[in-house]
């Protein structure tokens, strides 16, 4: 008889046709004959407890289900006998959930049954909106009539016999038994909701917003989804280092640690330019083009301009090793003034020394754009409208004879794209590894929610 749709709890109301009712189950009896749940709520009004107080005829009949069916059941008993205006909807809905929250974590990891068939109009109405609004795992189940109808006229309350209505139930009988449980599909619209926000955040890579709105999903977030949420926003804050191993590994790109610091920064770059945020764009232009630079030379000439910092962090001729002291030299023809390592440093040498390399000209491109634009950028509260860089990027690109289709910040973007292929020399980079999370993002919000 039983469907067996897995480890279950059962919260429902009390009404007039349960326990039994011309000889079939009631909707109480019956949902749990289906699911044999592990425990049951019954919320008692004050009526349907006067009745319980007479002959414990709501307990005593699930006891003989258990035993006849062979499973354990915990009954919970919600006692309300104040309540003797059962009809009134503005009393039920808070205190239901309540319950419901008390039954969830009772028991973790079980889903919530909802009884849609008990207890007064009101009642059943306040429970209908639980599966659409409630932050929890919740099933509605109805149970229709014997007569496939209205359920008529009851039996009389007084004098009910438990032990007789137990053993004229047909509902017993597996040539009379049918199946009268169904579970209504009843989409939770405040998940819906809040899945439709967290998926406009994804759409704009704003993971911190995406998982701000995940967590409002409450226990309806599956816990996939909720681990990729938290990786994506620190990955976008460029904390990926913070992100558990399996999943980091899953994420980020191979390479050594220099070229995924550099790659994920870049990514980060790249969301803000789709985004559409440019000043934010722009200062980070800075630091992107000197790691990038700064590894360049590491990676064509060994050379490391960090481990020649003297102890105030600036470079000395002296502290490099001969060569480099030469190559330095003879690039600011004997005129060389101690400075910190700079974008401006390595583009110089590599313009110099490995002009011939792929990596060059558009590291020296980026150059400029860091010279003319990097100051409107910080200097200013105010949005950087993506039409004044147009306009400068025409004139820089004009200038550097690098004929490019992409204009503005795309053509910035475009540049440190091309400059990171060709400095790391390894093939596709991913630049879609923000799509290609968005998208396990997605996959998993579709896997079951976190019970």
């Amino acid at each position: 008889m039983m469907k067996g749709n897995g480890k279950t709890v059962l919260f429902s109301p009390v009404g007039g046709t349960d326990p039994i009712s011309n000889q079939r189950d009631g909707a109480l009896l019956h949902i749990c004959r289906h699911y044999h749940p592990e425990c049951v709520m019954l919320y008692l009004s004050k009526e349907m407890l006067e009745w319980q107080q007479t002959d414990d005829r709501y307990r005593r009949s699930l006891k003989l289900l258990a035993e006849e069916e062979g499973f354990a059941l915990e009954i919970l008993c919600e006692e309300r006998p104040e309540m003797d205006n059962p009809h009134l909807f503005d009393l039920f809905y808070e205190d239901f959930e309540r319950c419901v929250h008390a039954l969830h974590e009772r028991y973790p990891g079980r889903r919530v049954l909802l009884n849609l068939s008990s207890g007064t109009p009101a009642m059943k109405s306040a429970l209908m909106l639980f599966p659409y609004l409630l932050d929890l795992p919740v099933c509605g189940v109805q149970v229709s009539s014997p007569q496939k109808a209205h359920n008529g006229v009851r039996e009389s309350l007084p004098g009910y016999d438990v032990n007789l209505a137990w053993e004229c139930n047909l509902d017993r009988r597996p040539e009379e038994f049918e199946d009268r449980c169904e579970e209504p599909k009843m989409e939770n619209l405040r998940a819906k909701l809040q899945r439709r926000t967290l998926e406009a955040h994804l759409k704009v890579y704003d993971y911190t917003a995406a998982l701000e709105a995940g967590l409002q999903m409450g226990k309806l977030l599956p816990g996939g989804a909720r681990e990729l949420l938290q990786a994506a926003a620190l990955r976008a804050r460029n904390e990926w280092k913070k992100i558990a191993p399996p999943l980091r590994e899953r994420l980020i790109a191979p390479g050594s640690l220099e070229e995924k610091a550099i790659l994920e920064y870049t990514f980060s770059l790249q969301a803000l330019q789709q985004r559409g945020e440019v000043a934010e764009f722009l200062r980070g232009l800075t630091p992107a083009l000197y790691q990038l630079s700064l590894y360049a030379l590491k990676k064509l000439g060994n050379i490391d301009l960090e481990a020649c910092r003297s102890n105030d962090g600036k470079l000395y001729l002296s502290q490099m090793d001969p060569q480099l002291a030469a190559m330095v030299n003879d690039l600011f023809k004997g005129k060389y003034v101690p400075t910190e390592p700079s974008s401006n440093l390595c583009t110089k040498l590599l313009d110099k020394y490995y002009s011939k390399h792929a990596c060059a000209r558009p590291l020296h491109a980026l150059r400029k754009f860091e010279i003319r634009l990097r100051n409107i950028a910080a200097h200013t509260i105010q949005p950087v409208p993506e039409e004044a860089v147009i306009q400068k990027s025409r004139e820089i690109l004009a200038r550097c004879r690098y004929p490019m289709r992409e204009e503005g910040s795309q053509a910035i973007l475009r540049l440190l794209q091309m400059a990171t292929e060709a400095v790391f020399a390894r093939g596709p980079l991913g630049w879609d590894a923000y799509d290609r999370m968005n998208d396990a993002i997605r996959a998993a919000l579709d896997e079951a929610p976190a019970l």
